[in-house]
């Protein structure tokens, strides 16, 4: 959940999400609808205290929303934590072309605005959410080719952001040849050799909700994909530190060689991305930073 800078391809408005719900919920069209939060992929209305509407606002985006919206019902009552299943799945009508949706709002606020937790409650309370997750998905679960695919697949984004970024991350002591060498022994590891698994696929600390220093909700399931759990566990450089972190990771368990590795390869490799495609939007930059000096960490 971020503010991204990407102009929308249509015009979202609190008039537009009105006239959805009078047409298709109009149970809830006459709560309050009031601008909440806007992404890269979507826009975000409150509804009311307890609700989200949330709508694509790139076709680009459009595919996403129907992939939540056909999973997460059948995912939400296993997991531990709360997830925004559609109480509405909207479908496209009048002037606005894509499928939208009606989700619960969580307490609290994402812990990407927050320093990373500390203790070893938190850690592993995620752990086991995602310990809840990662069960085998079916044939036809949706696949990404950026998100927990061997990392070979992603080899040369990496290595090009990196170059792109080599001398702001010099000047900001963070050693460039360190984190190419994270990222190549995670790839030339070992690698998930078993059946693919649910993954969320853009875990990290600005999709966590946290309420009075609980996790409370993960959100944003636009990239719900199956593949190798390592892309999933990278979120422990963003949320975990030290003993946290290694809570987090012993919690989680699995005698898979190399998946840990794979972990932080994965977590410098998004560090990097969002470092260059974050639009300007400080949330996102300041999770680039903290995400790369946390796994250049012991």
């Amino acid at each position: 959940m971020v503010n991204g800078g990407t102009p929308p391809e249509v015009h979202i408005d609190a008039e537009l999400v009105r006239s959805l719900l009078l047409a298709q919920r109009p149970d809830l069209a006459g709560l309050p609808v009031v601008p909440f939060a806007n992404g890269w992929d979507n826009e975000m209305f409150a509804l009311g205290d307890d609700l989200l509407v949330r709508l694509p606002r790139r076709a680009i985006a459009a595919d996403l929303v129907v992939h939540e919206q056909t999973w997460l019902p059948l995912l939400s009552p296993h997991l531990p934590l709360g997830v925004p299943a559609p109480v509405h799945a909207g479908t496209p009508a009048g002037d606005y072309p894509w499928h939208w949706s009606v989700v619960p709002r969580f307490a609290g606020d994402p812990a990407a605005t927050a320093p990373q937790l500390a203790g070893t409650e938190e850690a592993t309370r995620l752990a086991r959410f995602l310990r809840a997750l990662h069960v085998p998905a079916p044939q036809d679960a949706p696949q990404n080719p950026y998100r927990g695919v061997p990392l070979f697949d992603v080899v040369d984004a990496f290595s090009s952001r990196r170059m792109q970024l080599f001398l702001d991350l010099a000047d900001r002591g963070l050693d460039p040849e360190e984190i190419a060498g994270i990222f190549f022994r995670g790839m030339d590891g070992f690698r998930w050799m078993h059946a693919p698994v649910w993954l969320h696929g853009d875990l990290h600390a600005g999709n966590i909700i946290v309420d009075g220093g609980r996790i409370s909700a993960v959100v944003d399931w636009g990239d719900i994909c199956a593949g190798d759990p390592a892309c999933d566990l990278s979120v422990a450089y963003s949320m975990f530190s030290g003993e946290s972190r290694a809570a987090f990771l012993d919690a989680y368990g699995q005698d898979d060689l190399g998946l840990r590795g794979r972990a932080r390869a994965w977590a410098v490799h998004f560090g990097l991305a969002y470092l260059a495609s974050g639009d300007g939007d400080p949330m996102i930059t300041s999770l680039g930073w903290r995400v790369l000096a946390s796994a250049l960490l012991p």
